[in-house]
């Protein structure tokens, strides 16, 4: 499997009687995997429907030129598409026929994007946008550079050397708590699963890709398919049919396996399907021989905890982020001082900012892909004391005590609430980008252009009329849903045209940026003659702006987000009529 691409198969549907017609357990060989197959009822045609209807209707080949096929599945194919309006922009797409039969499988891969949506943590792939056209289900998808954990380990003897294991683990055991803590469990974990970001062989940020076979714990439904693959499987996961059920502690399982795999290049379970399986139900597997002579027992003692046959016995996801072994591995370095001093200065500003640039903000920050957040992404981790993917109130205090921008109690919560866009009581990796890279947001043309194509909607004309507006406002997960102060500024902008451009858009978002300027000190629209004339000026203005805006330039170092400009950022941008994914 390519970096960005499909698993075994499709999704399960959110609910176990609705399943897919195959569900599918392969035995993790390459590259023809040998499969198991098990039976299940499916009734597609209704949760197709109910699905597809957020679709984008736009044509893909109008924003995407394709490149290449980099993998296929069962059901899918990946390829990697260059971005035609922007330089260096690259994108993961996966494609999905709906004819006859794979209609079904459509419907599946809209249920991965439904999860993909929930899933807000800076080690998870994004998802950017969906496609749906009368024959095709494209999911469009932040494009990881480095491959695969297991292409790394090919090239690297086998396995992978324990303090960079131990940082990879530690990175993919947050995603895992995030998901487990929204109810979802990936269910098919293994390193062709997790990639690096970045080709910097020094950089081991990784994120969890390929939620095809995930599964959201809602209402009553439950697992019980035999799905995944089998090296990585867990044993109640192998032995599922349609009378029994499992829980998310299958994801612990396979994570201990990864593990295994990672540190001696060979799997803890081998032989025929029941010797396997006896194997596994007996905890016999090596320690000792081998690489494992050289292994410390802190690593061992990791995997013991997890490789346990009773799912209940397993050690819990929030030990497992504990745990010594993780704890005494540094994850990444840590930012700059000067980093951390402006990011929390940014937050203190978004205070000042008004509710309608707090949700465009969101809505920009959540197309900015890693090598436009290295640094803060930096700052984020350190902040998470407890890698749960998500910051608190007393980690967000102890931050501005430690960066030296002290604020008051009641600063601090005012801060805190609105830092918390939707309102669940913590801070999200976006909420927290959006507010923390300050000016920055502003010059990503890119990612402006993506924010505005989440607002129009319905037509895909290049305007936004106040009904698309209204139309994804009441979408956002957000508590800024269509207040009343969110409504008299977006009043503000429709009073003169009724509708407004890409140009006025930019204009609003950067004159924001700027200082707070309020709405009514600035005009964003322009008139006919402006029009024609502003092609001329963009490009000088645009440098004179980048320049003023860009407090963090003068920090620049190796690898931070503000060595990147507009064109240098790969496959954040999404173009077309867009899914709402805040």
């Amino acid at each position: 499997m390519e970096t960005g691409s499909v698993g075994g198969g499709p999704p399960d549907t959110a609910n176990e009687t609705k399943e897919r017609s195959e569900s599918t357990v392969s035995d993790g060989t390459r590259p023809n995997a040998r499969k198991r197959t098990v039976q299940h009822k499916f009734d597609h045609t209704e949760l197709y429907h109910q699905v597809s209807c957020e679709s984008s209707l736009g044509c893909l080949e109008d924003r995407y030129e394709i490149f290449r096929e980099v993998g296929r599945g069962q059901f899918a194919s990946v390829l990697i598409a260059k971005d035609k309006h922007f330089e260096d922009r690259f994108v993961a797409i996966k494609k999905i026929s709906k004819n006859g039969f794979m209609m079904r499988a459509a419907t599946n891969f809209m249920e991965e994007a439904e999860i993909m949506k929930k899933l807000d943590h800076p080690n998870i792939c994004r998802l950017h946008e969906t496609y749906d056209s009368n024959k095709t289900l494209y999911i469009v998808m932040e494009y990881l550079e480095g491959g695969e954990v297991f292409e790394r380990m090919e090239e690297e003897d086998g396995c992978v050397d324990e303090r960079t294991c131990s940082h990879i683990i530690g990175q993919t055991a947050s995603a895992i708590a995030f998901a487990h803590k929204r109810n979802i469990s990936h269910r098919d974990l293994k390193p062709e699963n997790i990639c690096f970001v970045s080709r910097d062989p020094d950089d081991h940020t990784v994120k969890v890709i390929d939620w095809g076979l995930a599964f959201h714990l809602q209402g009553a439904a439950k697992m019980s398919s035999s799905v995944g693959t089998s090296t990585y499987a867990a044993p109640e996961v192998l032995d599922a049919d349609e009378k029994s059920v499992y829980e998310k502690e299958c994801d612990l399982w396979s994570l201990g396996v990864v593990t295994y795999v990672m540190l001696s290049g060979m799997p803890p379970f081998s032989g025929t399907h029941n010797s396997q399986m006896r194997k596994m139900k007996w905890e016999r597997y090596d320690l000792k021989r081998g690489p494992w002579a050289k292994i410390s027992s802190d690593a061992k003692h990791f995997i013991k905890g997890l490789l346990k046959s009773r799912p209940r016995q397993r050690m819990p996801i929030d030990r497992v982020l504990e745990h010594n072994w993780l704890a005494s591995a540094s994850f990444m370095k840590a930012a700059p001082p000067e980093i951390g001093r402006e990011v929390f200065a940014n937050l203190k500003h978004f205070r000042q900012t008004s509710a309608l640039y707090s949700v465009c903000a969101a809505a920009v920050a959540r197309h900015l892909d890693h090598s436009c957040l290295e640094d803060i992404h930096k700052v984020f981790v350190g902040l998470d004391e407890n890698k749960d993917g998500v910051l608190t109130i007393d980690e967000i205090k102890r931050g501005f005590e430690t960066f030296g921008e002290v604020a008051d109690l009641g600063e601090l919560k005012e801060t805190f609430a609105l830092l918390d866009l939707d309102g669940n009581g913590s801070i999200d990796y976006t909420e927290f980008c959006a507010a923390g890279i300050g000016d920055f947001v502003a010059q990503q043309d890119h990612a402006l252009w993506a924010a505005f194509k989440v607002f129009d909607v319905d037509d895909d004309d290049g305007y936004i009329t106040r009904e698309e507006f209204e139309q994804v406002i009441n979408k956002l997960d957000t508590r800024q849903e269509w207040n009343p102060e969110v409504r008299q500024e977006w009043d503000h902008l429709f009073a003169q045209h009724g509708k407004i451009s890409f140009h006025e858009w930019r204009k609003m978002v950067r004159s924001h940026a700027l200082g707070n300027i309020p709405l009514d000190e600035c005009s964003p629209f322009i008139s006919k003659a402006d029009a024609a004339e502003k092609e001329n000026v963009s490009e000088d203005s645009g440098r004179q702006i980048y320049a003023s805006l860009h407090k963090f330039h003068k920090l620049q170092t190796r690898g931070s987000l503000l060595a990147q400009d507009a064109s240098s950022c790969c496959a954040g941008g999404v173009m077309g009529s867009v899914c709402v994914v805040l």
